[in-house]
């Protein structure tokens, strides 16, 4: 998985566009609704876009392992802070969406900082009038300098958010590594952008997991038996693009879905 490397002086739009793409513990679950093929595209996703010789096993582990720096950069980011405006690089890109090279993203002359802490939102100019999304059982409205957030997961212990998460398919080590009140923001402004009500997060994967022939729904055992067609089908629905993977033959996808499945599940 890609780690996203933010330009300087983005402009209001690109930072506005930046929160959805949220924490990359949860990349694969905005794309398929938090989806039980989390288990085989959450690494799969890193490595489609990089240098692979099919026929050489060696560049192919290489590959495989870019993922593994992927947490100790993430940890980085948690504990730098560019902008030196109080929030850590990791919470302004995968959280908050603003920039961690300018303390004030939204040009107001209030910090980043101090608008979160204000209850404002840091990508939104004070005085303004910004569109947010809310979820989907909801219609998008016209807001002030407010920042939205959804109140179902008040519902929910941060033990039980975590638990959810793990049989949603998150690795279990980034989940735990993360505080409470991270894990609660990362899964509220995920449920937003995704418009998906953490209460029927398992009757989504219902719906959107692939079915078999007889119109049940894919199994663990299924997953473990898809050929490389289905694969594609799969991490085209999770958001890998067509043009990518048209440059990975079936072979090489075959091996990297089922070293990625293999370690989500032992």
């Amino acid at each position: 998985m890609d780690v996203v490397s933010p330009q300087k002086n983005q402009n209001k739009k690109s930072q506005l566009d930046s929160q959805k793409r949220q924490n990359i513990i949860f990349g694969a679950l905005l794309f398929v609704g938090f989806s039980a093929i989390v288990l085989g595209v959450f690494q799969i996703s890193g490595t489609i876009g990089s240098p692979l010789v099919g026929s050489d096993g060696e560049d192919t582990q290489n590959a495989l392992t870019n993922s593994d720096s992927e947490y100790d950069q993430l940890v980085f980011l948690k504990e730098k802070d560019t902008d030196q405006d109080g929030l850590n690089d990791y919470d302004e890109l995968y959280i908050y969406g603003t920039s961690p090279y300018v303390a004030d993203s939204d040009s107001d002359n209030i910090s980043d900082k101090d608008e979160l802490d204000s209850g404002n939102d840091p990508n939104c100019p004070k005085g303004e009038v910004c569109v947010i999304t809310t979820v989907a059982t909801e219609p998008a409205s016209d807001l002030t300098n407010t920042v939205v957030t959804t109140t179902t997961t008040n519902e929910l212990s941060a033990g039980e958010l975590r638990d959810t998460l793990k049989q949603l398919g998150a690795p279990a080590n980034i989940v735990d590594a993360m505080d409470d009140e991270t894990l609660r923001t990362v899964y509220e402004d995920t449920v937003v952008e995704t418009g998906i009500d953490p209460q029927e997060l398992t009757n989504q994967t219902d719906s959107l997991a692939p079915a078999d022939s007889a119109g049940q729904e894919i199994t663990l055992d299924a997953l473990q038996q898809l050929d490389a067609a289905q694969i594609r089908q799969l991490l085209i629905g999770s958001g890998v693009s067509e043009a990518d993977l048209s440059q990975v033959d079936d072979e090489t996808l075959e091996l990297l879905y089922y070293q990625a499945l293999q370690e989500e599940l032992y």
